[in-house]
C-alpha cells in the first residue's frame, strides 16, 4: 500500500508543475544562453528577456539575475506598452510588473484593453509562444532598368486617392463595422490588380480580418514568399466611431496596394504577399495570428517589409528611419539591402537604426518567428502631434505625399529585387546618340543649327524571351525639328541581347544655343509596347556648375583654422551639351581673416 500511494503522489506532483513567468536580464549575449538551456523566451525587451517556464527549470536560471512575475500567468492578460506620455498612469489598467526605459509590462484588468489603447500608449501582447532562434540570409542587391521602370510607375496621385478612401471611412477601429467595410475595399483592390488568390484571414472575434492577396510565383510558386504589408485598423480617443488614420496607417496601406497596382503587369521568380493587418492597434492580434501560422506552415518568407506611418514630415528634408533588429534574427544586412535599393531606385534619404526590440507595429511577430523583417516609419519614437488622435486626416497627420510616394517606390524597388521580375520580352532604352557625317553634317560630333544627322537608339531586352519583330517610331513636339525618317525595324532581339535603331532628324537653320530637343519614342515588339522619352542638345553649350569643396593640409581635420595654410579644393561639373575646354579659374575673398596664395587654378577640359 505505501509503495502504491508513493507513486500516486510522484505522478501527482509531475502532472501539476508550476508555471512562472519570469523577467531575466540580458548580457551582451542576448537570449542565446537561453537557447542553449532548451529554455523558452517569449519576449525580448532592451534589457530584460521575459521567459515561460516550469519550477523543474529554475535551477538553469541561477547564474542569471532574475525575478518571477507571475505564477500560472494567463494567456491575453499581459502587454507589453510603450508610454509616450508622461501623464499616462499605467496603475489605472492593471498592475505593473516590469518596467524597462518607456517600456512597461502590464498585467491588464478585465475590461480595460480598449481604454488602455485610447491614451497615448502603443501596445503589444505578449504571446505564450516561444521565439525561433534563426539566423537566415539577406536579400542581395543588384540593379535592374526593369524594376526602375516598374518604379516609375507609382503615381503621387494615385497615393492620395488611396489615402483619401480610406480617411473616408470615417473610422477603421478594428470592432467597427466600418472596419469590415475598409477590409472589403482593400480586398477589391486586391482582386482588381491581378492577385491569383485574395482571402480573409479572421483571427480574433468581432475583429475585421487580415486581407491576404497572392500573386504566384512563376518558379515558386507557392511558400517561398516575399511579404508587403500594412495595417489599416486605426485608433483615436474617440474612437469606436472617429478614427480616421491617415498616416497611421492609411499610409502603409496605401503603399501595399499601390505596390500591386503597379506589379501587376509583371511575371516574377518568387510569389508576393500583399497583406493587409487589422487588430494592429489592440496588441497586434492580426500579425501574430499570420506570422505563428506561417511558421507553423513552414513557409518561407525572404523578407517582410512593414510600413507604418509613412505620410507625415516634420522637418526638411525628412529620411524614413528603417528598423532593423540587431539579433535573433540579424535584419542589418536585410536593412543595408532596402537602403541601397532606396538610394538607387529612389530619392528617399534613410536612416537605419538597429534595435534589440521594437514591438509595436506589425514587423514585431515575424521577428518572434524567426523571419526577416524591417520596418519603416517617418520616426522612431514617432513625433506626429496627430499620432493616435482625430485630426490624424490629410493635411494634418499625413502632410506630405511627395515623401509617402518616395518611400513606397523604395518598398516596390526592394520587393522586386527579392521576387526577382521576368518578363517574356521587355525592351528599354539604355543610350542613345547622334551620328553628323556628311553629307547632312560636318562630322565635329556636335549637332548644330541646319544639319540632318542620325539618331541612334540602343535597345535591351531584359526579358526572357526573344522581343520578336521588334520595331521603333519616333516623334518630336519641337518647332525646330523635322522627323525625316520616323521608323526603325530591329528584328528580333533574343534576351538580354542589345540592338540599335537609326531614325535620321534635321534641325532647322535657327536654333537657339543651346536647346534641348525632346522625343517621343514608342518601342514594340510582337508581344508587348513601351513608351520613353529621349533628350538631344542642338547647338551643345558647356554648363559649368560648382559642386564640392574640400580643405585639403594644415592639421588634417578638414577644417581651415588660425594660423593654418591649406589647399582649397573646389569640384566642378559640366551640365551642359559640349565639352568645355581651357576651363580657368581666379579665387578672390573678401574677408579679412584669410589671405589668397595662390588664385589661379586650372580644370583643364571638362
Amino acid at each position: 500500500m505505501r509503495k502504491i500511494l508513493f507513486g500516486v503522489l510522484i505522478m501527482m506532483t509531475t502532472a501539476f508543475a508550476v508555471d512562472y513567468l519570469v523577467k531575466v536580464e540580458l548580457d551582451e549575449r542576448r537570449l542565446e544562453p537561453f537557447f542553449e538551456k532548451g529554455l523558452m523566451p517569449i519576449a525580448e525587451l532592451d534589457n530584460y528577456a521575459l521567459l515561460l517556464i516550469t519550477d523543474t527549470d529554475i535551477d538553469a536560471l541561477t547564474p542569471h539575475s532574475y525575478e518571477i512575475v507571475a505564477t500560472e500567468p494567463q494567456r491575453n492578460e499581459y502587454y507589453l506598452v510603450y508610454v509616450l506620455s508622461p501623464t499616462v498612469d499605467l496603475s489605472d489598467f492593471g498592475r505593473v510588473l516590469l518596467i524597462d526605459g518607456p517600456v512597461q509590462l502590464l498585467e491588464l484588468k478585465p475590461g480595460m484593453l480598449e481604454p488602455l489603447i485610447s491614451e497615448n500608449v502603443d501596445v503589444s501582447r505578449v504571446m505564450f509562444e516561444p521565439i525561433v532562434r534563426s539566423s537566415p540570409p539577406a536579400p542581395l542587391f543588384y540593379y535592374n532598368p526593369l524594376i526602375q521602370a516598374i518604379v516609375d510607375q507609382v503615381n503621387p496621385d494615385t497615393v492620395l486617392s488611396f489615402v483619401q478612401r480610406l480617411q473616408d471611412f470615417k473610422t477603421r477601429y478594428s470592432t467597427h463595422d466600418s472596419c469590415h467595410a475598409a477590409a472589403n475595399y482593400i480586398a477589391g483592390k486586391f482582386t482588381a490588380y491581378g492577385c491569383d488568390s485574395v482571402y480573409f484571414q479572421y483571427h480574433t472575434t468581432n475583429h475585421a480580418p487580415n486581407v491576404i492577396g497572392v500573386k504566384r510565383g512563376t518558379v515558386h510558386p507557392d511558400s517561398i514568399y516575399t511579404v508587403v504589408c500594412g495595417h489599416f485598423d486605426a485608433i483615436s480617443y474617440m474612437a469606436p466611431n472617429v478614427a480616421p488614420g491617415a498616416d497611421d496607417n492609411a499610409s502603409g496601406t496605401t503603399g501595399v496596394m499601390e505596390a500591386l497596382r503597379v506589379m501587376r503587369d509583371h511575371q516574377f521568380e518568387y510569389s508576393v504577399r500583399y497583406i493587409a493587418f487589422s487588430g494592429e492597434e489592440f496588441g497586434l492580434y492580426g500579425s501574430y495570428y499570420y506570422a505563428s501560422d506561417a511558421r507553423n506552415r513552414g513557409d518561407s518568407i525572404l523578407g517582410v517589409l512593414n510600413a507604418d506611418m509613412i505620410g507625415y514630415v516634420n522637418a526638411y528634408p525628412e529620411s524614413l528611419d528603417v528598423l532593423a533588429k540587431i539579433s535573433n534574427p540579424p535584419c542589418g544586412a536585410f536593412a543595408d539591402f532596402f537602403i541601397a535599393a532606396a538610394d538607387s531606385y529612389t530619392t528617399l534619404l534613410t536612416n537605419k537604426q538597429m534595435v534589440t526590440s521594437a514591438a509595436y507595429s506589425d514587423h514585431h511577430p515575424f521577428w518572434v518567428n524567426g523571419y526577416l523583417a524591417l520596418c519603416n516609419i517617418e520616426d522612431n519614437p514617432p513625433v506626429n502631434p496627430f499620432y493616435h488622435q482625430p485630426g490624424d486626416t490629410i493635411g494634418a497627420g499625413y502632410n506630405d505625399n511627395t515623401f509617402c510616394t518616395e518611400v513606397i517606390k523604395a518598398q516596390v524597388a526592394a520587393l522586386c529585387l527579392m521576387a526577382h521580375p521576368l518578363a517574356a520580352a521587355y525592351l528599354t532604352t539604355i543610350d542613345h546618340w547622334i551620328i553628323d557625317s556628311a553629307p547632312g553634317g560636318n562630322g565635329n560630333g556636335l549637332w548644330e543649327s541646319g544639319e540632318e544627322i542620325d539618331l541612334i537608339v540602343r535597345l535591351q531586352n531584359l526579358g526572357i524571351d526573344t522581343a520578336t519583330n521588334a520595331y521603333g517610331l519616333i516623334s518630336s513636339p519641337s518647332p525646330y525639328i523635322t522627323i525625316v525618317e520616323d521608323s526603325c525595324y530591329a528584328g528580333n532581339i533574343p534576351a538580354q541581347d542589345t540592338a540599335a535603331l537609326a531614325f535620321r532628324v534635321s534641325a532647322a537653320y535657327a536654333v537657339p544655343a543651346p536647346y534641348e530637343a525632346h522625343f517621343d519614342l514608342y518601342v514594340a515588339c510582337d508581344t508587348g509596347a513601351w513608351d520613353y522619352s529621349l533628350m538631344v542638345y542642338i547647338n551643345p553649350q558647356p554648363y559649368l556648375i560648382f559642386c564640392d569643396h574640400a580643405v585639403v593640409g594644415g592639421n588634417g581635420n578638414g577644417i581651415l583654422e588660425p594660423g593654418e595654410t591649406a589647399d582649397l579644393v573646389v569640384t566642378l561639373a559640366n551640365e551642359g551639351g559640349a565639352a568645355a575646354e581651357n576651363v580657368v579659374s581666379v579665387l578672390s575673398t573678401a574677408s579679412s581673416w584669410v589671405t589668397v596664395l595662390d588664385d589661379a587654378g586650372a580644370f583643364g577640359t571638362i
